[in-house]
């Protein structure tokens, strides 16, 4: 029953700011705020378009397992705004495509992706982009900024490889000389879990850079609100 602070923001425009907009904002924007922040302000068309997009991706983005069923749901979500785009935006002309190059097209390969690579949360983008993130603080000299950052990487890692395996191969003199006792191997890390829940593979899940914060009084029983509406 907590949310991240990124949530409760105030939201950028999407028109100023969507060259900085990550993949963890778009997913924001497209499942919890843009069907609020579109409705009425665009025409019914592309916002029935939007929607699409947003009842895939509701199924597709989230960490779990799909049933057959959900993966075809999601298909002709996807399907339909490809659809509705040719012939609205194309003017269910080809001759169009060239003036407007939107890669609208791509929409088809998800789910035929899914059923190659697995679920769509094994292959996003987070870790990656959380990954270069961290990359600017590291640099120590603005002069030579690569040689810098090799060099805090490569410091880095080394130190990272240094403690694995003093836990792995000798862990009792690791302890003595650290002075940290060596968590337990059934220990289970923070924000991890099995797929599926009776199996021996464990999933983790990135940590939250900040702390969540509470959900109470009248924002808890919007959200309950809210759910009753969808039936959930």
């Amino acid at each position: 029953m907590t949310i991240p602070r990124l949530q409760a923001r105030s939201l950028r425009d999407v028109k100023v700011h969507h060259k900085s907009y990550e993949a963890s904002d778009w997913m924001y924007f497209i499942l919890s705020t843009g069907e609020a922040v579109l409705s009425g302000s665009i025409p019914d068309v592309y916002f029935q378009m939007f929607m699409s997009l947003c009842h895939a991706c509701r199924l597709l983005i989230r960490p779990g397992q799909l049933s057959r069923a959900e993966l075809l749901v999601a298909d002709d979500h996807l399907k339909k705004l490809c659809e509705v785009c040719h012939l609205t935006v194309y003017r269910n002309s080809f001759h169009l495509v060239p003036v407007c190059r939107f890669p609208i097209a791509a929409l088809l390969k998800i789910v035929p992706n899914i059923c190659s690579c697995g679920p769509a949360w094994i292959s996003w983008q987070f870790p990656t982009e959380r990954q270069i993130g961290t990359l600017p603080d590291p640099i120590g000299s603005r002069s030579e900024p690569h040689p810098s950052l090799t060099n805090a990487i490569h410091a880095k890692y080394q130190a990272e490889l240094i403690k694995t395996f003093g836990e792995t191969f000798c862990p009792d003199k690791w302890a003595d000389a650290t002075g940290m006792p060596i968590p337990g191997a059934e220990k289970r890390r923070k924000g991890s879990f099995s797929v599926p829940l009776d199996a021996d593979e464990q999933v983790h899940l990135l940590l939250p850079r900040t702390v969540p914060c509470e959900l109470l009084d009248t924002e808890l029983e919007h959200l309950k609100t809210a759910l009753n509406l969808e039936e959930v």
